[in-house]
């Protein structure tokens, strides 16, 4: 049993990427007084409760989490990239709900006892000390998942799934056939069952390809879809999920994202024409905004339509006032968005109050606890305080902004500290240049 227990565990910590034992040691020492206030977990679940408590009986959604943390972020918690809140238990209850969570243990306590009372019916032999690894197994990533993100990794999943549908193969086997219907009608039930899973997730499933590889310009999708229907366009296509999936973001995203780049990009469009489209573009964000309360992207895109439509069109005080507004909104949901830290600055730049303005960029600077959006409000700060300077600043900006988007939380390597590194010397350079900004802090 030993044996077959430290095979499962072994099996399951390979795939994880990391052992068990460092993550539980990891957990013990946040608990430790002296260490509570470094570890980023234990400042992770300390947000995840306070989300939880807003929310306690139906939650924020199922994979909302991300979203809603860097509202509750603390700032002290820099260590991770707060896309998981490292306790399966906790995130379930904060985006479920005390309801979902019951179920979920109620299942796992049915598993559990169904299981051990099927061990102990068996006769001792090489299924026995096989259903008991199988069993320990399972109870090392039910374990695991109270430290980590277990359950969210598709590959832990099928491996569970997998030691599940062996154990309960070799408990039926002992048990005998357990049914009252028919073995046909049991037969006929599973068939239906299986067509009308695959005709459901089958319809999705079509729906979802054609919003990944046609909205997304994925260039098989797109050649696939002209060969079929040569007149269908990417808008007509959005249009048409958008009005069978009236929730599909993507779609949503597209029709507007279509119309506003008509308004700001197209130099023949009429300035009428493009105060009439001014409206749609606008109730297509309130739309998103409905659909995905938490995404902090969404404000910060319309506020940055409102701009770019003020500067070509004439700025009207209330369209910046509302830009502003929501650029604060996309900020409160998430601290760390530098773009929407230099769009909130530009609106009292078009206002005239400059002081504001590199006062704002100036706080929004100290806040970010990433080194590259650290350098891109900088280089915001610096393209003001010495104009002659603006292109090369603007192009270590876009610099910055790629290696944010194609990065992850831990950067990408070598390009990654060969950015920073140039950034960080250029900054320097040309701050000799320019008069140093008081902090507001």
């Amino acid at each position: 049993i030993c044996a077959m227990a430290v095979g499962n565990y072994s099996i399951y910590s390979i795939f994880s990427g990391h052992l068990m034992l460092s993550s539980y040691e990891t957990a013990f020492d946040v608990l430790q007084t002296s260490q509570a206030s470094e570890s980023p977990r234990f400042l992770m679940w300390q947000s995840t409760i306070r989300m939880w408590l807003d929310a306690p009986w139906l939650g924020s959604g199922l994979g909302s989490w991300n979203y809603i943390y860097p509202m509750y972020r603390i700032p002290d918690e820099t260590g991770t990239s707060g896309y998981y809140a490292h306790n399966d238990y906790l995130q379930l209850l904060q985006e479920g709900g005390i309801f979902t969570l019951l179920i979920f243990f109620g299942v796992l306590g049915w598993l559990g006892a169904d299981s051990i009372k099927a061990l102990a019916k068996m006769h001792p032999g090489d299924e026995r000390i096989e259903n008991s690894g199988i069993v320990a197994g399972i109870a090392a990533a039910i374990l695991h998942a109270s430290v980590n993100f277990t359950f969210y990794l598709i590959y832990i999943n099928i491996l569970v799934g997998i030691y599940l549908g062996k154990l309960f193969q070799l408990r039926d086997k002992h048990a005998g056939e357990r049914t009252a219907l028919p073995r046909s009608q049991v037969e006929r039930l599973k068939k239906t069952a299986i067509l009308a899973l695959i005709a459901i997730n089958g319809f999705h499933a079509i729906l979802s390809s054609a919003d990944l590889s046609f909205l997304r310009n994925e260039s098989f999708g797109e050649r696939m879809a002209h060969i079929i229907a040569p007149q269908l366009s990417q808008f007509s296509v959005a249009a048409l999920l958008a009005s069978v999936r009236p929730s599909d973001t993507a779609a949503q995203r597209y029709i507007t994202a279509s119309m506003e780049n008509g308004i700001i990009s197209n130099p023949s469009i009429a300035p009428r024409q493009a105060r009439e489209m001014f409206d749609e573009v606008v109730d297509g964000y309130e739309l998103l905004r409905g659909q995905n309360k938490y995404d902090a992207a969404i404000p910060a895109n319309e506020a940055a339509f409102l701009i770019s439509f003020g500067k070509r069109y004439g700025a009207d005080p209330v369209h910046i006032r509302r830009a502003r507004e929501l650029l604060q909104e996309s900020l409160r949901m998430d601290t760390s968005k530098a773009d929407s830290a230099i769009l909130l600055a530009e609106t009292y730049f078009m206002e005239g109050r400059t002081q504001e303005a590199l006062n704002s960029l100036a706080l929004m600077a100290s806040k970010a606890w990433r080194e590259r959006d650290r350098m891109m409000i900088e280089a915001e700060i610096l393209k003001h305080k010495t104009p002659e300077h603006a292109d090369r600043l603007s192009g270590l900006q876009q610099e910055l902004r790629g290696m944010r988007e194609h990065c992850g939380a831990d950067g990408c390597g070598a390009r990654h500290a060969q950015i920073i590194k140039s950034a960080r010397e250029t900054l320097s350079g040309l701050a000799y240049s320019a008069q140093p900004y008081s902090n507001p802090r």
